[in-house]
Parts: structure tokens; C-alpha cells; sequence
């Protein structure tokens, strides 16, 4: 269990440690979030796969990588909020929203672990990851055309 852990908990701790030194745009943010997503997907659906110690650790360092970007890279936006009254009440609503994924995530694969095998805990786990890289590429898709109106309308003015 130890050798799991870390090889979690590093990795996320390390991404967490690069996103916090380095300054990523909006832009690029969002995008290494739905890459990110989208590994973390793909690893969830090959976890059952994993017969080793050592697959195992290897898959869950890169489940820690993903995450450890992906949830400072949230916090970022949230902090990037233009109107500074909406920032408390939005990073408590982010708080509230990530307690309750920590409280309700276990229950979850309980029962999906009960009802339908333990390989389906990361079936479920792959299907929240592609729930939330749907959401991140509507926001890039809405970010990008936000962006194309502002273009066409600075060009259209001048």
C-alpha cells in the first residue's frame, strides 16, 4: 500500500510543485486540463488490466501526475475570477464542491464495487474523467469563440 501511495502522491505533488512555479495562459490551462482528463480517462479504463505491483504503481503515478495538474490548474481559474466579489463565494463553492466528491467518491465505488466487480470502481472513476473533459472542452469551445467574436468585432470597428 505504501509503494501505491507514493507512487500516487508524489507525482501529484510534483505537478502540483510545476504548476505553481510556472505561469501557464488561460488558454493553455484549459488545454492541459482536458490532456490531462483525458489520460486520466484512458488510464482509469486500463487499471484492471494492471497485474503487477509495478503496473500498478506506474499507473497510479500517472493518475497523481494528471490529477496533481489538473486541480491546481481549477483553483487558478477560480482564482482568475474578474469580479473580486464573486471570489470568496466561488473558491467555497469549489471547496464544497471537492468535499463532497471526497465524501460521496468512496460511497460510489463501494457500490459500484458490490453491485457490479471491482474493475467497474474504475469504469466509473474513467466516466467522471470524460463528464469532466465533455465540461473543459465546452469551456474551450465557448473561450474560443468568446475570443473569435472579440477579433471579428476589434476588426470590424477599425
Amino acid at each position: 500500500m505504501i509503494a501505491i501511495m507514493a507512487a500516487f502522491f508524489i507525482p501529484h505533488a510534483a505537478a502540483s510543485l510545476c504548476v505553481a512555479l510556472f505561469n501557464v495562459s488561460r488558454k493553455n490551462e484549459l488545454r492541459l486540463v482536458a490532456i490531462s482528463l483525458l489520460v486520466t480517462c484512458i488510464i482509469f479504463l486500463f487499471m484492471p488490466t494492471a497485474t503487477s505491483l509495478f503496473s500498478i504503481s506506474m499507473m497510479h503515478a500517472v493518475i497523481g501526475l494528471t490529477i496533481g495538474l489538473v486541480l491546481p490548474l481549477l483553483l487558478s481559474q477560480v482564482a482568475s475570477l474578474p469580479d473580486p466579489r464573486l471570489k470568496t463565494s466561488v473558491m467555497g463553492f469549489y471547496q464544497s464542491v471537492y468535499a463532497i466528491g471526497i465524501f460521496i467518491g468512496p460511497y460510489l465505488a463501494g457500490f459500484a464495487a458490490e453491485h457490479f466487480g471491482i474493475s467497474h470502481v474504475f469504469t466509473l472513476a474513467a466516466g467522471i474523467s470524460l463528464l469532466a473533459l465533455t465540461i473543459t472542452g465546452w469551456s474551450i469551445y465557448k473561450d474560443n469563440q468568446q475570443r473569435f467574436s472579440k477579433e471579428y468585432t476589434a476588426q470590424k470597428t477599425s
